[in-house]
C-alpha cells in the first residue's frame, strides 16, 4: 500500500508579525493525502472553526477548507507554503495530514501507530504533572512581551527617576521588549553612567529632602528588585498571624505584606512563613487585622521569587550607587553660598542660600571655618529650614574667625540626586511583566524640615 513516511515543518514559536513557514509531505509516488490546519478559535465551541485557505492565504470563519486529494509525485516529497497572519494576542494552530484510505495510502509506523491521521507535533513535548502536554498544538504564536522596570521608594512617592529633582519626573527605568517565544533570553536593558541634557540615570527628590547611601559602597544586588502581586482576604482577622485567602497562587514562603486596601500591618513589615495550600492559609510573621475582601499586595525579592509570580526571571549587574557631585565643584556633592557672615557670634546657626541636598552628618569646609575650642571638627547638626542649617559647634573664640558673606561653603555626604548604572538582562518571561528596583535597600531620603 502506498505510504505517506514523514512530515517536515518547523514548529518552533511563531513572531507576532506575518511570516511564512514551509511544510513538506514525503512518501511513495502516487501516495494521496489531504492536508488542513485550523487556529485556536476552532476550540471555542460556538462555530465550526476557521480554517486555512491555501489560495487566498489566509484563514476562513466556519469553512472547512485545506489541501484534498494530492498526490505524492515521482519525486517522493510534496512542499508548500503557510502564511501565518499577524496577530495582537496569542495564538495557536493545528496542523494535520490525512492519508485517504479510499486512495488505498496508509500512514508510516514512525508517523501514528494506526489510524489515518497525524497530528504535526509541537517541537517541545514536556509534559505536565498530570502526563498532559504542556504545549499540545502543533504550533504557538506569540505576540512581543514589555517587560517594564520601575523605581520605588516607600518613603516618599515623590522621589523619581529623572534629572528632575523636582519630583515630577518618570519613575520608569525603562522598558524590555521581548521576541515572541515561550521563553527568551538576552533581551538587556542598559542604564547608563553618563549623564546631561537629556539624563535617564538619576534619581531626584524635590527640595525639601535629601538622599543618601544606605551603605559607604552603595551596592545594588538583584534582592534589591522585586515583583509584586495582590491577593484577597477571604474572612476577616484580628491581630492574628493566620489569613485566609481567595487563593494562595503564586506566592512562596518569604514573600513581604508590603500593605493592605482596608486593615492594619505593621510598619515592619511581616512576611509569609508558611502556606497551607488546601486550606488557603497564610502564616506570616507578624499580626494583622485585615477585613474581609481586603486586597493585600506582596512583594517577592529576587529573580527567583519574580519568577514565582510571573514567569519572568532576570539577570542584574550594576556598579555602585553614588551621589551627584557639584556643577561647581566635582570634589563636593553641594556648595552654597553664605547669605549673612558667620562669626563667633552667629552662634552655631549658620544661613546660606539655600540649604537643598544638605542633612544632618554632613561635612563642612568653608574657608575661615576654625575647629570648636576643643579642636574639633565641625559638621551639620541639623537643617532648620530651607536657608538655615545648625552646626556642632561654634568656632574658636580666640582666634575670631569671620566668615564673610558670599563665601562658598562645601558638603559631602548627601545630596539631591543619586546617580545609578545598571543593566537588566531579562532570561525568562511568558507575558508583559513589571520589576521595580527597590531604592529603600540603598538610599536613604531624609525630610529636613
Amino acid at each position: 500500500m502506498p505510504t505517506i513516511r514523514n512530515v517536515l515543518f518547523d514548529t518552533t514559536d511563531l513572531a507576532a508579525t506575518s511570516s511564512n513557514r514551509n511544510i513538506t509531505i514525503t512518501g511513495d509516488a502516487g501516495s494521496v493525502f489531504t492536508l488542513y490546519l485550523s487556529n485556536e478559535d476552532n476550540r471555542n465551541g460556538t462555530n465550526q472553526g476557521s480554517y486555512y485557505n491555501f489560495k487566498t492565504q489566509s484563514f476562513v470563519a466556519n469553512v472547512f477548507d485545506g489541501l484534498f486529494d494530492v498526490i505524492i509525485p515521482a519525486s517522493g516529497r510534496f512542499k508548500t507554503s503557510i502564511k501565518f497572519p499577524t496577530v495582537s494576542d496569542n495564538d495557536e494552530y493545528n496542523i494535520y495530514v490525512v492519508a485517504n484510505p479510499h486512495f488505498d495510502t496508509d500512514l508510516s509506523d514512525n508517523l501514528v501507530d494506526k489510524g489515518f491521521i497525524y497530528h504535526v507535533k509541537n517541537i517541545d513535548q514536556s509534559k505536565n504533572d498530570n502526563g498532559s502536554l504542556k504545549f499540545p498544538s502543533s504550533i504557538y504564536q506569540y505576540v512581543n512581551r514589555t517587560i517594564t522596570i520601575y523605581v520605588n521608594h516607600d518613603d516618599d512617592s515623590d522621589i523619581k527617576y529623572e534629572a528632575d529633582k523636582t519630583g515630577s519626573g518618570s519613575a520608569t527605568l525603562g522598558t524590555i521588549s521581548l521576541p515572541a517565544g515561550t521563553i527568551t533570553t538576552g533581551n538587556t536593558l542598559v542604564i547608563p553612567d553618563t549623564y546631561g541634557p537629556t539624563v535617564g540615570n538619576i534619581v531626584g527628590c524635590d527640595s525639601s529632602q535629601t538622599l543618601s547611601l544606605v551603605t559607604a559602597t552603595g551596592v545594588i544586588l538583584p534582592t534589591h528588585v522585586y515583583a509584586q502581586i495582590t491577593k484577597t482576604v477571604n474572612g476577616a482577622t484580628t491581630s492574628s498571624t493566620s489569613v485566609v485567602l481567595d487563593d494562595v497562587n503564586n506566592l512562596a514562603i518569604g514573600f513581604v505584606l508590603q500593605s493592605t486596601s482596608s486593615g492594619t500591618i505593621p510598619a515592619t513589615k511581616p512576611t509569609i512563613t508558611a502556606i497551607d495550600v488546601a486550606n488557603k492559609t497564610l502564616t506570616l510573621s507578624a499580626a494583622c487585622s485585615l477585613a474581609d475582601d481586603a486586597t493585600l499586595t506582596f512583594r517577592g525579592y529576587g529573580s527567583d521569587n519574580s519568577y514565582i509570580i510571573q514567569a519572568l526571571s532576570f539577570e542584574l549587574s550594576a556598579a555602585p550607587v553614588t551621589l551627584s557631585k557639584s556643577s561647581t565643584n566635582e570634589s563636593y556633592n553641594v556648595v552654597q553660598k553664605l547669605s549673612s557672615e558667620f562669626t563667633v557670634d552667629s552662634g552655631t546657626t549658620m544661613v546660606l542660600s539655600s540649604t537643598a541636598g544638605i542633612k544632618a552628618g554632613n561635612t563642612i569646609n568653608v574657608a575661615g571655618l576654625e575647629t570648636t575650642s576643643d579642636g574639633d571638627a565641625i559638621t551639620v547638626s541639623s537643617v532648620t529650614n530651607a536657608t538655615n542649617i545648625v552646626l556642632t559647634g561654634t568656632m574658636d573664640a580666640e582666634n575670631n574667625p569671620e566668615v564673610l558673606a558670599g563665601t562658598q561653603a562645601f558638603f559631602n555626604g548627601s545630596s539631591q540626586q543619586a546617580i545609578i548604572k545598571l543593566t537588566f538582562t531579562i532570561t525568562a518571561a511568558d507575558s508583559d511583566g513589571a520589576l521595580y528596583l527597590d531604592l529603600t535597600k540603598f538610599l536613604t531620603l531624609t525630610d529636613n524640615f
